[in-house]
């Protein structure tokens, strides 16, 4: 995901006003259902959105501002979230079965990243090899 972030970025502030700078339930809602093609239905999209929250640490004094807000690597995890739910391996899709979370990601960020028109951004994969000579030899 790290090439992606300026991107995604871009897509989190979408969601900002004159008076807030963040996202709430009511936007992840919007994006997941009307704004992008995933076609989520809404009670997954708040499933999702519940499971990316983090804890709040005081959960019964005015939680509800804080914990209305979507920060931004919540909103990350929501992206794996609704990856891992949305292809899904079922009789009719076995075949996601094979597919890795990873594969399953890039193909919600084509769709999420084209609601700004962004292309996603191929991650540069390098191996490292960190192995040690033999001195014995």
């Amino acid at each position: 995901m790290e090439p992606n972030l300026p991107g995604l970025k871009t897509v989190y502030e979408s969601y900002f006003g004159a008076r807030k700078k963040y996202m709430d339930k009511a936007d992840v809602i919007a994006l997941l259902t009307d704004q992008t093609e995933l076609f989520v239905k809404e009670a997954d999209a708040v499933q999702c959105y519940g499971m990316c929250k983090m804890t709040c640490v005081t959960e019964t004094k005015g939680s509800d501002a804080v914990y209305g807000q979507l920060k931004f690597c919540e909103f990350l995890e929501l992206i794996g979230r609704i990856a891992q739910l949305k292809y899904q391996a079922t009789p009719e899709k076995p075949e996601y079965a094979q597919m890795t979370l990873a594969a399953k990601m890039e193909n919600v960020l084509d769709v999420v990243l084209a609601v700004h028109a962004i292309k996603r951004i191929e991650p540069q994969i390098t191996v490292v090899d960190e192995s040690e000579p033999d001195s014995d030899y």
